[in-house]
């Protein structure tokens, strides 16, 4: 069994979390101790308002809740009663056993866990100790529960990661079938060191592949330095669960490693440009005009999966091509301007779809300079001698040479502030 604790200044928000669970199903309130009725009649407001007027006995008291979650083993299974049970007696040697707390069964993780949560604050305004010393007891109470109920006990550093190595192979991440941080770190410990990638769109588009995306909370906070995490993402790319941040993992999947990665990534990619570029070209001469599922699925049988990005990273192309066989991620911009999103959507566009041009006179041209282009056979089309003179900004970038737009990210860029150490004056 592992415990964790958590304390905060708002009651409502630990106690909304828990409440948004049960009315999506996936929680049910299993307890209310030392309440005046069931939890089954009690209304939400009603079970909140017992732990606000706790909270109000004490207003100089700022972290004034508690919330606690205890996760056991995924071989153990505790029916609800027994979980009751269990966590009467772990509040009461945490010294919670008289305070009113609400106890909530999750069922959106493979492995049984509930969650607990109280007030600090005691009938008579004292407050409980919720520093060290919660630590320490909490400790003290989960090896004696585990002996006392038979549970599987927590094993030592060396014995969890000997525990996780037995787990084999990188599959897609899928929320629930088992601990959310044992199916990230089964994507992590394969793709991060196997694969070569240059910037965090890259990297974010291969472990999009496996249900997995990177949290960047510092972009949002200027001047505060946070670390990543990773959650598993859903089939529609939206996060679900919780986010695990990246020191915890055992390779430790942080910035600082990453920035590493993205250097190999940034010099080392032009060996695995060529292959890509003549898998994508002839895949084009098949798909022309059947439209990019077509051109998506000739490449997936080469070993090559299209990650098509939003607008707005117009400097990677809007596409990155992920080559499994070679193990490299490459963003559009660095194989060519013929093979950014927009030129890539319009030389695959259906023919009985209009063209995304303004002069459909010289879209008419252009499409027929491409198709001769395409049609000539692979070898023949290294030199094609000089350009047509047509102004079109798809001609000129399949003959444009290719561009070298492989900066890095701005964040890995920018230096790091140095703290300024303050001088305590004397008198």
């Amino acid at each position: 069994m592992v415990a964790v604790i958590k304390t905060s200044t708002s009651i409502a928000r630990s106690f909304r979390y828990n409440e948004q669970k049960v009315n999506q199903g996936v929680a049910q309130c299993i307890m209310a101790a030392n309440y005046p009725c069931e939890p089954q009649d009690l209304t939400p407001k009603q079970r909140l308002n017992m732990l606000l007027r706790f909270a109000d006995l004490n207003d100089n008291v700022k972290r004034n809740s508690i919330h606690i979650s205890l996760n056991f083993h995924p071989d153990d299974v505790v029916p609800p009663k027994l979980l009751t049970r269990i966590a009467q007696t772990y509040m009461n040697q945490l010294g919670f056993g008289q305070q009113p707390y609400l106890v909530y069964q999750h069922h959106d993780a493979s492995h049984t866990h509930i969650h607990i949560v109280s007030v600090v604050i005691r009938p008579d305004g004292t407050r409980i100790a919720t520093h060290n010393n919660a630590k320490d007891l909490s400790e003290l109470a989960r090896k004696s529960i585990e002996l006392q109920f038979g549970l599987t006990q927590a094993s030592a550093a060396g014995q969890r990661k000997q525990y996780l190595l037995d787990r084999p192979g990188a599959q897609k991440a899928i929320h629930g079938k088992i601990a959310t941080k044992r199916t990230i770190w089964r994507v992590l410990r394969t793709v991060l060191p196997q694969y070569t990638y240059g910037s965090f769109p890259e990297l974010r588009a291969l472990l999009s592949l496996y249900n997995v995306g990177i949290l960047q909370p510092g972009l949002a906070t200027p001047g505060k330095a946070t670390g990543l995490r990773y959650v598993i993402l859903n089939e529609k790319g939206k996060k679900v669960g919780v986010p695990i941040k990246a020191s915890t993992f055992e390779n430790k999947p942080t910035h600082h490693y990453l920035q590493e990665r993205f250097a190999t990534g940034q010099t080392n990619f032009t060996k695995s440009v060529s292959r890509v570029k003549s898998c994508v070209d002839f895949a084009m001469r098949k798909a022309a005009g059947q439209g990019t599922q077509a051109l998506t699925q000739l490449l997936e049988k080469e070993g090559i999966q299209m990650v098509f990005l939003p607008d707005s990273h117009s400097e990677t192309g809007g596409i990155i091509y992920v080559d499994f066989r070679t193990k490299f991620a490459l963003s559009a911009s660095k194989i060519g301007a013929a093979y950014h999103r927009s030129q890539i959507q319009e030389m695959c566009q259906p023919s009985g779809q209009p063209l995304s041009v303004d002069n459909q006179t010289q879209a008419v041209q252009h499409q027929s300079v491409l198709r001769e282009y395409l049609s000539k056979p692979y070898d023949h089309r290294v030199d094609l001698g000089p350009a047509p003179a047509i102004e079109s900004a798809v001609s000129d970038a399949l003959l444009r040479p290719m561009e070298d737009k492989s900066a890095g990210p701005w964040q890995l860029r920018r230096s790091r502030k140095k703290r300024k150490k303050k001088l305590s004056q004397q008198l």
